[in-house]
């Protein structure tokens, strides 16, 4: 299968996402907003945002401020933990769309697994899309307990569970739980944030 920037592979859903996406982490003011625009410029088509960066409002701006209509862009968003619990949630998305000028994301994530919200959490996340709100749902750095407890208790399965993978870290367990049940995977911070870029044989078979 050949790769390339314009590449998308199908979510448990039929759900298409870009196979590339830019990761907006750190990214605050006109810095975000040149990266998403830059990023789009160059043929990106999916943004990777949170609540816990602080840059909604700049990815939105960025978006707006493109010429490329709102349907081909894949908006990510995570709900972060403070605002974790059903209720909660729902209005924490609200807020994200408010920020993002956009009356949907493309992929609403749970941030972190965390302890005593994870399945009121998810049940608002599986309410968000059945309205429509987000076109697909999944997780952020959930092991595979806490999938277990998911596929358990409710009949929407993840769509996407994204962890830190790289070759250097490579969850071999994870990854096979996660395409045993139909759970597409997605790295971040594939490059190490830049730790390992000298490493010898990556620039070996990037130069092949």
């Amino acid at each position: 299968m050949k790769l390339n920037i314009d590449t998308k592979i199908n979510l448990n859903n039929g759900i298409k996402v870009p196979i590339l996406g830019l990761g907006t982490w750190r990214l605050t003011g006109k810095d975000a907003i040149n990266a998403v625009k830059w990023a789009l410029e160059a043929g990106y088509r999916h943004i990777d945002t949170a609540a816990l960066y602080n840059n909604e409002n700049q990815v939105g701006i960025a978006i707006k401020e493109s010429d490329i209509s709102r349907e081909d862009i894949f908006i990510t968003s995570k709900v972060w933990n403070r605002d974790q619990g059903y209720q909660s949630t729902i209005k924490a998305l609200d807020r994200s769309l408010k920020r993002l000028n956009t009356t949907y994301v493309d992929l609403y994530l749970i941030h972190w697994p965390l302890k005593n919200k994870r399945i009121e959490t998810w049940k608002a996340l599986e309410k968000i899309y059945k309205e429509g709100k987000a076109r697909a749902i999944g997780v952020s750095n959930y092991w595979i307990h806490h999938l277990r407890e998911i596929l358990d208790s409710f009949t929407i399965t993840p769509s996407i569970n994204q962890f830190e993978l790289n070759p250097f870290l490579n969850r071999k367990e994870l990854i096979n739980f996660c395409k045993e049940n139909d759970i597409s995977i997605e790295a971040y911070s594939p490059l190490t944030h830049g730790k390992k870029i000298d490493y010898p044989l990556l620039e070996k078979i990037a130069k092949k």
